[in-house]
């Protein structure tokens, strides 16, 4: 039997219900589904959903984003997503996370950063939830944390986040990952400072937060991060992070992947400042 790619089939079919910001988010979340997978294998659709084949640790998995559900639910502040493993028996088995996701970014952008993490390859490393997901999925029991990077996270915010006495860098905790050529730990770092709750903040802000992705951003060579903190400036940032975003495009060999997420980014803010809705900010 052969591929079914059919991007419009994932969309609920009660589209004229929706409101018309919503309805162009999902149209766009469509586009790029149609541009960026056209001719990936690994990738199929079927009513409602979209299917990434992968593996993890050696076992193949298929993780499934419930569109239509995740649109229906989008209220919630979640995107639906499954993970399909078999376990050594020979046992299917399925397990269902639901990730959380800002509510005040329209829901189609939130699904186009969603496949974009699946396309970089960086969900299962980045990502502890779909991590431990996948596991339990393939019959695997994974450790629940990553010791060291969440080690390193304490330390970093006990040190520039809850009393912030250094600027962020006299001291990054994670400098020594270029040379072994393993990023995992900054990755972990950036999703953590992505995550944090600023209404509970005394000492950090949303313009902070800012300034620490963008000197991460400027200060790490490895584009897998790079990627990753400039698809959560499309899905986080207004008008404050199109100069930046645009500046990067004009560095010197900027790779295509970046380059991409960069369009991807502008196109995100842009669209979600014609729609009327600013930066969590």
């Amino acid at each position: 039997m052969g591929r079914r790619f059919r991007p419009k089939e994932t969309l609920p079919t009660n589209l004229n219900r929706l409101k018309t910001p919503t309805r162009k988010s999902l149209k766009w979340f469509t586009e790029v589904l149609s541009k960026e997978f056209k001719d990936d294998e690994g990738v199929c659709t079927e009513k409602g959903d979209v299917i990434f084949s992968d593996n993890n640790g050696g076992y193949p998995v298929k993780w499934v984003l419930h569109v239509a559900e995740t649109v229906r639910l989008r209220g919630k502040g979640h995107v639906k997503i499954s993970v399909i493993g078999t376990t050594k028996s020979g046992a299917l088995n399925r397990q269902t996370v639901c990730v959380q996701r800002s509510p005040s970014v329209p829901i189609g952008d939130s699904l186009v950063a969603w496949v974009m993490v699946f396309k970089s390859g960086e969900h299962i490393s980045s990502i502890s939830t779909l991590k431990a997901a996948a596991s339990r999925a393939t019959g695997k029991v994974g450790p629940i944390q990553d010791n060291r990077a969440e080690r390193l996270w304490r330390q970093y915010y006990d040190r520039f986040i809850i009393n912030p006495l250094e600027e962020f860098g006299d001291q990054w905790p994670v400098v020594l990952e270029a040379e072994e050529g393993d990023y995992r730990c900054t990755i972990y770092l950036v999703r953590k400072i992505c995550e944090l709750d600023l209404e509970l903040e005394e000492n950090f802000d949303y313009a902070t937060r800012h300034r620490l992705l963008l000197d991460i951003l400027y200060w790490n060579g490895n584009t897998d991060i790079q990627r990753y903190i400039v698809a959560r400036f499309g899905a986080l940032s207004g008008t404050e992070a199109l100069m930046q975003l645009e500046l990067l495009k004009e560095m010197d060999n900027l790779d295509d992947r970046l380059g991409r997420a960069i369009d991807y980014a502008i196109n995100n803010i842009q669209h979600r400042l014609n729609d009327g809705v600013g930066s969590e900010g």
